[in-house]
């Protein structure tokens, strides 16, 4: 399995990685604050050792990408963060699209 994984991202490391809601979702608040991973109720299944993981892994893709509805559904479940940790999320999305 972990020879599959590798091969996987050898062959995707150019063109980029997929990023849904969740893992959106971690990266954003883990990047304001990571003290609030465990509060904040749509990303309180993670700790923020998962976020440290998730970053050493979209390190080593050129690109992340994700979709419009992503998007949206990313902007709708970031609103329910408190200011300014809200704001600083959308500043993170405004920086990296």
């Amino acid at each position: 399995m972990k020879d599959l994984i590798a091969s996987l991202m050898r062959r995707y490391c150019q063109k980029g990685v997929l990023i849904d809601t969740n893992i959106l979702l971690l990266f954003l608040v883990g990047s304001v604050n990571q003290k609030r991973i465990t509060k904040f109720n749509r990303t309180q299944q993670f700790i923020p050792e998962h976020y440290e993981l998730l970053l050493a892994f979209i390190a080593k893709f050129q690109k992340l990408v994700t979709t419009p509805n992503i998007l949206t559904e990313v902007n709708s479940l970031a609103n329910q963060l408190g200011e300014p940790e809200r704001s600083q999320c959308f500043a993170i999305i405004c920086s990296i699209c």
